[in-house]
């Protein structure tokens, strides 16, 4: 009878009964201690990419808002440039309304006594005035200079200077009833208020 036979059955009897053997205290604590040492470190994982997030939102939006300010300031800058060239010419320009006006009050003095003057002289001295008042004003609009006379517009304080109150019952109290001396805009800003009377309410004895 041979023995290596039985041998064999007896080693696999053996490892047989140890693997049926249940787990030991110890084993189950260091699996235990494992697994809570993973999920730590998935926890702490988890924090710092949530960090790492939020630390690239908020230099996202610092970077959009500092790129907004800089096109601000690029958008006013270039706003400023245009205004100092388009404005460049102001004071020169208020100058020459002084020339206008001298013009205007020259042309409409001598327009009566044209329509009945004799001497040719004077027809052509009033023709040059008129000629040379309207090629000027043609070159203050031309160079965004324009001439406004605000009658019976609502007062503004803005475009009108007022001299003076007038009871007028033909027209709306609050409005623009006389024009003194013609305003003036350059590039739709005021450059000189219209000088003008206003009209009143009527006093309420009347």
């Amino acid at each position: 009878m041979s023995i290596a036979p039985r041998a064999a059955t007896l080693q696999c009897r053996c490892f047989s009964d140890a693997a049926a053997q249940p787990a030991t205290p110890a084993a189950d604590a260091a699996a235990n201690g494992a697994s809570a040492e993973v999920a730590a470190l998935k926890a702490e994982h988890a924090k710092v990419l949530a960090e790492k997030e939020a630390a690239l939102k908020a230099a996202q939006e610092k970077y959009m808002l500092a790129l907004a300010e800089s096109q601000n300031t690029l958008t006013r800058s270039m706003t400023q440039v245009a205004d100092a060239k388009k404005f460049a010419v102001q004071s020169f320009a208020k100058q020459l309304l002084e020339v206008a006006d001298v013009l205007e009050i020259a042309t409409k003095a001598a327009e009566e006594q044209a329509k009945v003057a004799t001497d040719p002289a004077f027809k052509n001295l009033y023709e040059g005035l008129t000629m040379t008042h309207k090629v000027l004003l043609q070159i203050f609009d031309r160079n965004g200079l324009k001439k406004f006379e605000p009658l019976n517009e609502k007062f503004d304080p803005y475009f009108h200077e007022g001299l003076l109150q007038m009871e007028d019952p033909s027209k709306t109290p609050g409005t623009v009833g006389l024009v003194l001396k013609s305003g003036y805009t350059l590039h739709d800003r005021c450059l000189r208020a219209a000088q003008v009377g206003t009209v009143k309410a009527p006093s309420a004895s009347q």
